[in-house]
């Protein structure tokens, strides 16, 4: 017999699979919206950091470190975020990249832009 993880959606019978893909279906909208939404400001966020890069005489080490350490953190949101957003458009948004079981809808609205379920996350 094996053993359930309570923290992995199972996929259960016909009718449960079906009604979480209705379901999915139905945040998809807003979902996508709140990735693209990520994006701009991810973006934003880059080009300001960049206006940034040139320095000034007075900047400091500290700080121009901090926009370093700021601006690899964006680059890999925005690409986390790209990543969503490409699985949404060839069907497979919503499924864990390691394993292929359902990411649970809870946690795609916390973190849309997630490619692995609660089992698989790297920690």
């Amino acid at each position: 017999m094996t053993k359930t993880d309570p923290h992995r959606p199972t996929l259960g019978t016909t009718a449960t699979r079906r009604h979480r893909r209705d379901r999915l279906a139905e945040m998809l909208p807003e979902l996508r919206a709140q990735l693209e939404e990520q994006r701009r400001f991810r973006a934003e966020q880059l080009a300001a950091l960049d206006g940034h890069a040139d320095g000034t005489a007075d900047e400091t080490d500290a700080r121009r470190a901090v926009d370093a350490a700021i601006a690899e953190a964006a680059r890999w949101a925005l690409h986390e975020i790209e990543a969503a957003l490409h699985r949404v458009d060839e069907g497979r948004y919503g499924v864990c990249v390691t394993c292929g079981e359902a990411i649970g809808l809870e946690r795609l609205e916390v973190l849309p832009h997630t490619r692995y379920c609660p089992v698989c996350q790297p920690a």
